[in-house]
């Protein structure tokens, strides 16, 4: 396999980015990695710590932040999301690509 990648799938609700995520997941495990946000807002119904979300607190999140630990992060709604640098580089040593 080539250098893997970073694809990030963008659309506006209900276009299909999650059928279309767990497709590739599911017909090409070798090949995909799904990056797992962290965020600050509480985990909604049956949301599972690692599985939907990584769950920090506003001083985790912050934390991170100072110390570059997020490729990315935004804050929406007073609450933050963000992709971590260790997800993105785990999944490349494992060669596969992160969607």
């Amino acid at each position: 396999m080539k250098t893997p990648i970073l694809i990030i799938i963008s659309a506006p609700s209900g276009a299909g980015k999650s059928t279309l995520c767990q497709r590739l997941l599911k017909e090409l495990p070798d090949l995909f990695q799904f990056s797992i946000s962290s965020t600050t807002r509480a985990p909604r119904g049956q949301e599972v710590n690692g599985k939907e979300y990584f769950f920090l607190s506003h001083a985790e999140f912050k934390d991170g932040i100072e110390k570059g630990l997020f490729a990315e992060w935004a804050k929406v709604h007073d609450q933050y999301y963000g992709t971590s640098k260790a997800t993105i580089e785990s999944a490349f040593k494992n060669k596969k690509n992160v969607i």
